[in-house]
């Protein structure tokens, strides 16, 4: 599958990662999504666990109408964004950035978004998972970017990360660009899931996931339609297979540094997918894919 090199390259744009070059223990430190963001069950769900002791503070972005800037069409117009604990309970929530009390906060750490009518929020979170939504304001939809900062301020670690939204086709399938950080390469377990989510209650699930990785150069280093065919042994070691014949995953070992993956249908199939990583260097922690959410869409 061929994609725009604008496509790929939005994360290299968008990413913000220079203060992250300090970073030295090898972890995950950043993930920037962007699909289609429609209504109901298919807005936009990042979900992220963090272990480790004490606590940790990560900024999250939800960006739509700065994306014009970058040749996205359709963007999402007016974004707003939701926390949520594992409880479905709101921790915050914002509509225009600036209109956040803690905007100053994050303009002092170089994540101010460029566009007023943009979403952030910033948060100091105890180990845990949790789930960050973005919408569009009074349902309408487009292309969204949310986003994910550790700070890398505090004892904890990002042990996982995904992505659940709605996998369209060309330029509207899903993206997620994630960041390694360190002087040391990580290992991790990538998925793309797609039938299995309608055994949480999820219609319109894309039934044939295909899953490819891409680095900062656009070059793509890994490609898998269905996990068995390729990396069976590997996958079932991590103790986390996909239950579905037709998911995707990978396991791969990356040097630091800034890559994006794509998770497609296969034949141009579009429906609702789950893009997720997790850190084989941690206790790895089961993203939840239809998390509680209380109070938005």
């Amino acid at each position: 599958m061929h994609h725009s090199k604008t496509l790929l390259l939005t994360f290299a744009l968008l990413a913000g990662s220079i203060w992250l070059a300090n970073a030295q223990t090898a972890r995950l430190a950043n993930l920037s999504s962007r699909a289609f963001c429609e209504t109901r069950d298919a807005v936009l769900l990042d979900e992220f666990v963090i272990q480790g002791m004490g606590t940790e503070t990560l900024v999250m972005r939800g960006l739509g109408p700065s994306l014009g800037g970058f040749g996205v069409p359709d963007a999402l117009k007016d974004p707003t964004v939701f926390l949520f604990d594992a409880r479905g309970r709101t921790l915050d929530a914002n509509n225009d950035w600036m209109d956040n009390p803690d905007k100053d906060e994050i303009i002092a750490h170089g994540l101010a978004p460029t566009d007023p009518h943009e979403s952030a929020i910033i948060d100091t979170l105890a180990p845990g998972l949790y789930t960050f939504v973005e919408q569009g304001v009074r349902r309408t939809q487009g292309v969204a970017l949310p986003e994910i900062y550790d700070l890398l301020d505090g004892g904890l670690q990002l042990s996982a990360v995904g992505t659940r939204g709605f996998v369209s086709t060309g330029d509207n399938v899903m993206l997620g660009g994630f960041i390694l950080t360190g002087s040391e390469s990580v290992s991790l377990l990538i998925r793309g899931l797609g039938p299995s989510l309608a055994n949480a209650g999820l219609s319109r699930v894309l039934t044939d996931p295909n899953l490819e990785l891409y680095d900062a150069n656009g070059q793509l280093i890994f490609l898998d339609d269905n996990w068995k065919d390729t990396q069976e042994e590997e996958i079932i070691a991590t103790g986390l297979p996909p239950t579905d014949d037709r998911e995707s995953a990978m396991v791969v070992t990356l040097v630091p540094g800034a890559y994006t993956a794509v998770l497609s249908g296969i034949d141009s199939t579009t429906g609702i997918g789950f893009l997720q990583l997790y850190s084989l260097e941690l206790p790895i922690r089961e993203l939840n894919p239809a998390p509680i959410i209380k109070g938005s869409h």
